[in-house]
């Protein structure tokens, strides 16, 4: 995942600044904030300073306190997959780290994945002569890794972060917007879906692939015209054909109706396992299909859950 960077100074300058005095953190009376892309609410001290961003599909909102000697993250970006333990604590590890800005001695203390889902990573880091601590919580939910970052002086972190629990908890995000920000309409001659704003496209005559940055996944769509009406296995065959215009010689696992009509085919390559949707019409053939990990289908299946969902073929 393309990590965001945009409000890295600010949040450096908040991290790294010398704190001698010896006043309370102050963490009261909480205001609401929503982030202005809409994908993330959360509540922050009425009195931290706070600083928003976003790229095409991410979004990032910091608080820092007046005095700089503690800070509130919130973020949330597009996610394609759900995240094993390992790879989820080692992605919210390495994310704290960007987003924080600052790498002087930064240890993780704990890790653990939540009896309720969610990633959680304790931390310290060195900030010039001052130790901090911090812990981040981030949620593989639908679509989106989103989730909270806190941090403060050592010497005050256990006050601090029971302070800010509240406003950690009330950290929430907008699956719809999400859905309505990080995606962008792509049409074909038959068809029309959503993908992701920043996912790079090929398309082709007759087709279109769509790519995740990561590459572990991809969107193909194919169109061709029909000479005559293709019984089940007819369009099975056009799959494997049409396939093959992309370069993927895929052989056929299993095939079934859907109760919309579509023609359901799974193909197997490899390590790759290729989901398909069929459909005729108009002397008109268009074919949906995601590339992704034969072991690593059902991390996929709210993604391909959400693509099916807005996918419109013009076909009679």
């Amino acid at each position: 995942m393309r990590m965001i960077r945009l409000l890295l100074l600010v949040i450096l300058a908040a991290v790294t600044a010398a704190c001698a005095t010896p006043n309370p953190i102050v963490t009261g009376d909480p205001v609401d904030f929503r982030h202005r892309s809409g994908v993330f609410s959360l509540q922050a001290p009425k009195d931290w300073q706070p600083s928003q961003s976003e790229v095409e599909t991410e979004a990032l909102a910091s608080f820092t306190e007046p005095e700089e000697r503690a800070l509130l993250i919130g973020y949330a970006g597009l996610l394609d997959r759900r995240l094993p333990d390992a790879e989820g604590l080692k992605i919210v590890s390495d994310l704290t780290l960007t987003l924080l800005g600052v790498s002087n001695d930064y240890q993780v203390i704990s890790q653990q994945r939540r009896p309720d889902g969610a990633f959680e990573v304790s931390f310290s880091l060195t900030n010039r002569d001052q130790k901090w601590e911090g812990q981040s919580i981030f949620r593989d939910t639908d679509l989106a890794l989103s989730g909270v970052i806190a941090a403060g002086e050592e010497k005050t972190w256990a006050e601090t972060h029971a302070a800010l629990q509240p406003y950690i908890d009330s950290f929430q995000v907008n699956a719809e917007s999400v859905q309505g920000t990080y995606f962008k309409a792509l049409e074909g001659g038959a068809w029309a879906m959503a993908v992701p704003l920043d996912w790079p496209q090929q398309i082709r005559p007759g087709g279109a692939q769509i790519t995740a940055r990561n590459g572990r996944m991809s969107i193909l769509v194919a169109q061709a015209e029909l000479a005559q009406p293709l019984d089940d296995a007819g369009l099975t065959s056009q799959a494997v054909a049409a396939l093959g215009q992309f370069g993927i010689n895929a052989q056929v696992a299993a095939s079934a109706r859907l109760p919309d009509g579509r023609l359901k085919v799974m193909l197997e390559r490899s390590d790759r396992r290729i989901i398909g949707y069929l459909e005729q019409g108009n002397s008109t053939f268009v074919g949906l299909f995601f590339n992704v990990p034969a072991d690593r289908v059902q991390d996929y299946q709210a993604f391909i859950d959400f693509e099916y969902s807005v996918f419109v073929t013009f076909l009679s």
